[in-house]
């Protein structure tokens, strides 16, 4: 029996620490996306904002509305990290995803 628990004691331990990686590996990127965020400031040209946040992981575009840049957000985050674009290429807004 003791070795049943033995066992079963490092299943959890290896399980805990396997979930532990996951959330850090997801946390990491989200929370550069909200530092980078702070230095984007309405008015910049796209260039800019592409230069300090990088890569967006989508891009949300529609005809009644200007095109967003969402990144990656922090799994404790209520909200999408956001740069919101307006027709002339300017940024209009940022949601840093708190």
């Amino acid at each position: 029996m003791s070795a049943v628990k033995h066992f079963l004691g490092s299943i959890l331990a290896i399980f805990f620490f396997l979930l532990l990686l996951v959330v850090i590996r997801e946390h990491i990127p989200g929370k550069r996306n909200q530092r980078n965020s702070y230095e984007v400031r309405a008015g910049m040209s796209k260039q800019q904002a592409l230069q300090i946040m990088g890569p967006p992981a989508r891009r949300i575009s529609s005809a009644t509305t200007d095109s967003a840049y969402v990144y990656k957000a922090s799994p404790a985050a209520s909200d999408n990290i956001y740069v919101g674009i307006g027709a002339d290429g300017t940024i209009t807004s940022v949601s840093h995803g708190e």
